[in-house]
C-alpha cells in the first residue's frame, strides 16, 4: 500500500508541475434526451396463419372414361401354281381392307367375321385363317380368305364437347368413329354428349391459409396431403349444390386454374389437431389431375420456403445478436452509464441510466479542463476547482480528500 501511494504521489507531483489537460463531462446541468428505444424484442417473425377446413369445387366435368372398339380386316391370298411334275409353288399375299363404322360395330356385336365365328381372348376377338391350298395341274389358282380382328380399348376425354386423342389421331367428340391406315375406331357418342354444368367436389381437407404480402392473395397449404393452392378472394358464390341463391358465401379462386374455386370455414375448436380434422373429413370425389397440379405447386413452394427459411434463420441470428447487445447495454447502464453509451456509439458526454428495462439517455456539457495534484491525508488527489474526476473517468464530481485511494486514477477510460 505504501508503494502504491508513493507511485500516486510521484504521478500527481509530476501532474502538478505540468497540469493535465482532460476532456470531461459536466453534468450539473444535464439534459434528458429521451428513452432509448430497442427493437427486436421478439426475434421470431409473426406468422399470419389461419387453420381452416376447405373444399375445392369445380363445374368442369371430370375426365371421361369410356370404351372404344378398334377394327381391322385383311384379305389373306395365296397364288398356287402346279407344275408338270405336280410340284406346287405358293406365293402368299396380304391386302388390307377398309372397314366401315357399321361393319366394325357388326363385327363387335355379332363376334363374327363374314359369318365365321371369331375367337375371343380377353378384350380381343379375331378370326385368322389361311386359305385352303387347292390347285390344278399346269394351272395357277388364286385362293383367298378374309380375316378380322376387334379389340376393346379404353378411351379418355378430358374436356367435354371437344376433340380428344385416340390411338388413330385426334377425333371429334361427336363423330363416333375415326379411320386411319385401314383401321377403324368406333365409340358410343352418348358418352361424349355435352351436358349441363354441375358442381362437384374434387378435394377437401384441413389446411392453413398464409398471407403472401400481396393484397387479396394467399397460399393455402395442406401439409398432410402435400397440396398447395395459390388463391385469391373472388366474388361471393352459392354454396354447392345450389347454382342460384339469395345468400352467397365468400369464396376463393385458384390462381392458374380458373375452373376451380374454394370454400373455407375456420377451425375454432381448442386442442384440435389438423391431422385429426383431415381424417374426419372424407373426400367425396377426387380428381387426380387437380391433385397433381396442387402437389407440384406444393413441391415448388417447399423449395422456396426452404430458401426463405434459411434467409429467415440468418436474420434471426442477426436479430438475436442485436438483442443480446441491447440486453448487455441495459445491464451495463445500471452500474456504468458512460460505458453503456460507448457500446451503442452515442455522442461524447452522453450517458445512459437504466430503470428496469427502460434506458434513459442523458447529455452533459463537454469541457476541456486542467487537473492539478492536491495532497491530502489519503495521498495526492486530482483536482479542478472544486471537482475531481469520477471513477468512470469522464464525469466531474465534488472533490473529496480520499476519493481516489486505489493507487491509480482513471482519465477517459485510461489509467
Amino acid at each position: 500500500m505504501f508503494v502504491l501511494r508513493m507511485l500516486l504521489l510521484l504521478g500527481l507531483y509530476a501532474l502538478g508541475l505540468n497540469a493535465l489537460e482532460v476532456t470531461v463531462c459536466d453534468c450539473e446541468q444535464a439534459s434528458q434526451k429521451g428513452i432509448l428505444q430497442f427493437s427486436d424484442e421478439d426475434c421470431q417473425p409473426k406468422k399470419n396463419e389461419n387453420a381452416v377446413n376447405y373444399s375445392v369445387y369445380t363445374e368442369k366435368r371430370e375426365e371421361l372414361k369410356f370404351p372404344g372398339y378398334i377394327c381391322a380386316r385383311w384379305k389373306q391370298i395365296k397364288h398356287i401354281t402346279t407344275s408338270f411334275f405336280g410340284q406346287k409353288v405358293i406365293v402368299p399375299d396380304k391386302i388390307a381392307l377398309e372397314t366401315s363404322p357399321l361393319e366394325c360395330l357388326t363385327m363387335y356385336e355379332s363376334r363374327r367375321c363374314n359369318e365365321q365365328p371369331m375367337t375371343i381372348n380377353d378384350n380381343k376377338f379375331f378370326y385368322d385363317q389361311e386359305p385352303v391350298e387347292d390347285g390344278w395341274w399346269l394351272e395357277t389358282v388364286t385362293v383367298e380368305t378374309i380375316n378380322c380382328a376387334v379389340e376393346k380399348i379404353p378411351q379418355y376425354q378430358e374436356t367435354e364437347g371437344e376433340s380428344f386423342s385416340t390411338p388413330l389421331g385426334i377425333a371429334p367428340a361427336t363423330a363416333g368413329s375415326i379411320s386411319h391406315n385401314h383401321l377403324t375406331l368406333i365409340w358410343d357418342k352418348t358418352f361424349t354428349v355435352k351436358s349441363e354444368p354441375k358442381t362437384r367436389l374434387v378435394e377437401s381437407g384441413v389446411a392453413i391459409i398464409i398471407t403472401t404480402g400481396t393484397s387479396n392473395k394467399f397460399r393455402m397449404h395442406d401439409e398432410k396431403k402435400e397440396l398447395e393452392f395459390h388463391i385469391q378472394i373472388t366474388n361471393k358464390r352459392c354454396l354447392p349444390p345450389l347454382t342460384t341463391c339469395d345468400v352467397k358465401a365468400d369464396a376463393f379462386d385458384v390462381i392458374g386454374q380458373p375452373k376451380l374455386y374454394i370454400f373455407t370455414t375456420p377451425i375454432i375448436l381448442k386442442n384440435y389437431s389438423l391431422e385429426e380434422g383431415s381424417r374426419k373429413r372424407p373426400v367425396l370425389k377426387e380428381d387426380a389431375s387437380i391433385d397433381v397440379v396442387a402437389n407440384f405447386q406444393y413441391l415448388r413452394d417447399q423449395l422456396l420456403d426452404n430458401e426463405n427459411d434459411l434467409t429467415q434463420e440468418i436474420e434471426n441470428l442477426q436479430c438475436e445478436k442485436r438483442k443480446s447487445t441491447h440486453e448487455r447495454v441495459v445491464s451495463t447502464a445500471k452500474f456504468n452509464g458512460w460505458l453503456a453509451a460507448s457500446m451503442v456509439k452515442l455522442p461524447k458526454c452522453t450517458k445512459l441510466s437504466a430503470f428496469g428495462k427502460t434506458v434513459l439517455a442523458i447529455t452533459c456539457k463537454v469541457r476541456n479542463v486542467s487537473f492539478a495534484a492536491e495532497v491530502t491525508n489519503c495521498g495526492p488527489q486530482p483536482k479542478f476547482e472544486k471537482y475531481t474526476i469520477n471513477r468512470d473517468g469522464w464525469e466531474l464530481v465534488p472533490f473529496s480528500p480520499c476519493y481516489w485511494s486505489v493507487g491509480f486514477i482513471n482519465f477517459n477510460d485510461k489509467p
